[in-house]
């Protein structure tokens, strides 16, 4: 979006190289967030064999588990997939595969703009916005002792924060960020950048997109496991719950940048 020139000659020559490798190459493309989100449940699924698994007697067998939905958190884009018996509204958000001769309906939406850096770039747009200040900003989500400065480009010049540009705008001023260390603050800022709505009947609305009700487990990759490994590590705490998860991300948001 910001450089097509750019990305067509860089699939350009990813053709070329792959076309010298001796396997049967049939072309190069961005992925779209649908194909995304659904071939990333397909891997999950298939690493956990829920879909096959292989017999004693040698061969592989339908192994009859039910699959889990899979959760993709990017860095520009997250994506959620999942199997769904009821009818999605929006037939982009909806697609049947079939796998080792049985068929699965899925439901799918990626978001874009709510993966980590451009989620974390939607922040701090908002922060800049709501404290009307394009020289200094505190942020609640830094520690206390945390202070940087970005131009102003580095913030806005994004498809994600476009809309929220200060006027004047000026992309090579500089900003200060201070950070406060905040945790309840933290959230309260945060959870701007996201609409919830829930409904009285089978579907509810984030951000404007309905999703059908979920049922089963669900995996979480990408950042969600880097993320979840640096709070285990950072704080000792060993995470198996959203309490512990909860008590961990305060425990972060307490420490020093040195900590």
């Amino acid at each position: 979006i910001t450089n097509p020139d750019k990305a067509s000659q860089i699939l350009q020559e990813v053709k070329q190289k792959i076309k010298s490798f001796p396997f049967n190459f049939r072309g190069a493309v961005i992925l779209s967030g649908q194909e995304e989100g659904v071939y990333g449940w397909v891997t999950v699924n298939y690493l956990l064999e829920n879909f096959i698994k292989y017999g004693y007697v040698g061969r592989w067998l339908n192994s009859g588990r039910k699959t889990v939905g899979a959760l993709d958190l990017g860095g520009a884009s997250t994506q959620i997939t999942f199997e769904t018996p009821e009818t999605v509204e929006n037939e982009l958000n909806s697609m049947t595969m079939r796998l080792y001769g049985q068929e699965y309906s899925l439901y799918t939406h990626s978001y874009l703009c709510y993966g980590k850096e451009e989620a974390l770039r939607q922040i701090l747009a908002y922060l800049v916005e709501s404290q009307g200040n394009i020289s200094k900003v505190y942020h609640p989500c830094y520690p206390s002792d945390f202070t940087d400065v970005f131009k102003l480009e580095q913030v806005f010049d994004s498809p994600c924060t476009v809309s929220k540009r200060p006027k004047p705008y000026n992309p090579h001023s500089w900003i200060r960020v201070q950070g406060t260390g905040d945790y309840q603050s933290c959230l309260g800022n945060t959870s701007n950048i996201f609409s919830f709505q829930f409904c009285p009947f089978s579907q509810c609305s984030f951000n404007g997109v309905f999703q059908p009700n979920i049922s089963g487990g669900f995996m979480a990759f990408s950042a969600y496991f880097f993320t979840h490994s640096y709070l285990q590590q950072s704080t000792g705490i060993n995470i198996r719950t959203s309490a512990q998860l909860e008590e961990a991300t305060k425990a972060v948001c307490n420490m020093t940048i040195e900590e």
